[in-house]
């Protein structure tokens, strides 16, 4: 499963699911700062779910 998490994630939630086996892009890493309009471009038919909070 992959999974798109959005800045407010916290990092170690991201590294809990990593380490669970999950496939987690993280805003925080690949993009920080963009807006979250910006952020739904991440989101194609490769991620299966967005991570909002």
């Amino acid at each position: 499963m992959r999974l798109l998490a959005d800045e407010n994630i916290p990092f170690l939630a991201i590294e809990l699911l990593r380490r669970k086996g999950h496939d987690v892009l993280a805003i925080s890493e690949s993009a920080p700062s963009i807006c979250d309009e910006e952020s739904l471009d991440y989101v194609d038919s490769a991620v299966n779910v967005l991570l909002d909070g």
